[in-house]
């Protein structure tokens, strides 16, 4: 909740200095900002009608926070206008959000617990007359979507495309089938659907820039040259999450030769020194590196989704009896992924190295 110094509007989650009345308002100097004055210039109208979609996790997250309150009626006014659906609720805005206060602001939007449609305004999701999940924005509820510029408005749809894929289409489409939405709308972009495949040689770039979320540039210096024959010596050792054009998640991981494998054992040799010379051809591999594994988006359902799919991944080219893998890495949040997925410390390596090792039947 802002203070009295501010003003946010309970859509775009934009801050505002207060105005007395009559005074000038505040330069419109950025797209969230035009979203927020169009906002309250009409009052948070978007707030005092229709259903809101609400994941599991986001009524669960309301909830606990209105307990903590211990305000039994305020939690008997929120279970009352939830009405549950096959993999969603739907919240009863009535005529006014039992969240918005007495200035038209969010209650919720400080707390880190607001909806995430919410967030989206004055974005929504639909299905166009050909049955396509697209991204539309609203027409008749301010002048929001005056506003609206591709290349601007970017951010705000991959957010929204994360979300829907997490959630799945089958879910977004009961949705619809239950509220088809109160207001006018016109098509902004078709939602591309989350796939799984291998990253071509002439993606790396892209991989790079998503990599450069998780490793310095300075790691990057020879990585594309590298990764570009290694790619042709192994063409899966690069898999990833895409949507469009767009890598959500990859794993990068590799079959090596038995002499580089002993001395990554021993700590002769580090993550850096792998090359293409190291890459393994014969089949089968029997010894597998973990080079990175990484997810990074918005929706906690879609960075669950690919995390579990790259994990599956993962295991299955160690299924087989004797086959051992390797990684060197801790995540930057401080996460040690493979040591809580059941992989083993291997003793005496100077650094992050963990491995398992299926036993011989």
């Amino acid at each position: 909740m802002s203070d009295n110094n501010t003003r946010q509007c309970p859509r775009s989650g934009q801050n505002h200095a207060a105005h007395p009345a009559g005074a000038a308002q505040p330069s419109a100097g950025s797209f969230n900002a035009k979203l927020s004055l169009s906002c309250q210039a009409k009052a948070s109208a978007c707030c005092k009608k229709g259903l809101l979609f609400m994941p599991a996790e986001e009524v669960s997250a309301i909830d606990r926070f209105i307990s903590a309150s211990h305000d039994g009626a305020a939690l008997d006014e929120f279970h009352s206008r939830l009405k549950k659906h096959e993999g969603f609720f739907l919240y009863n805005q009535q005529n006014a959000c039992q969240f918005l206060d007495a200035g038209n602001l969010c209650l919720l939007h400080g707390k880190g617990i607001k909806p995430r449609e919410c967030f989206w305004w004055p974005y929504h999701v639909y299905f166009d007359t050909t049955g396509k999940m697209v991204i539309a924005i609203s027409k008749t509820c301010c002048d929001a979507w005056k506003h609206h510029e591709p290349e601007i408005a970017a951010q705000f749809c991959d957010d929204i495309e994360d979300c829907v894929n997490g959630c799945g289409e089958e879910t977004v489409r009961r949705f619809r089938d239950a509220y088809a939405g109160s207001y006018g709308h016109e098509t902004v972009r078709e939602i591309s659907p989350l796939v799984f495949r291998k990253i071509r040689t002439t993606e790396l770039e892209i991989y790079k820039k998503r990599g450069m979320q998780f490793f310095p540039e300075a790691d990057w210096k020879n990585g594309i040259g590298n990764y570009a024959e290694m790619l042709r010596l192994f063409p899966d050792g690069l898999q990833a999450a895409w949507i469009g054009g767009r890598i959500i998640g990859y794993i990068s991981l590799w079959p090596l030769k038995k002499t580089f494998g002993e001395k990554f054992k021993r700590g002769a040799v580090r993550d850096d020194d792998l090359s293409p010379s190291d890459i393994e051809r014969a089949a089968p591999p029997r010894i597998w590196f973990l080079r990175a594994i990484a997810v990074q988006s918005a929706s906690v359902q879609l960075h669950r989704k690919v995390r579990d799919r790259l994990t599956r991944f993962m295991l299955s080219r160690i299924s087989a009896c004797g086959v051992e893998i390797f990684a060197q890495a801790v995540s930057r949040q401080g996460e040690n992924y493979l040591l809580k997925n059941n992989f083993q410390t291997h003793p005496g390596f100077p650094g992050d190295l963990f491995f398992r090792k299926e036993p011989a039947k």
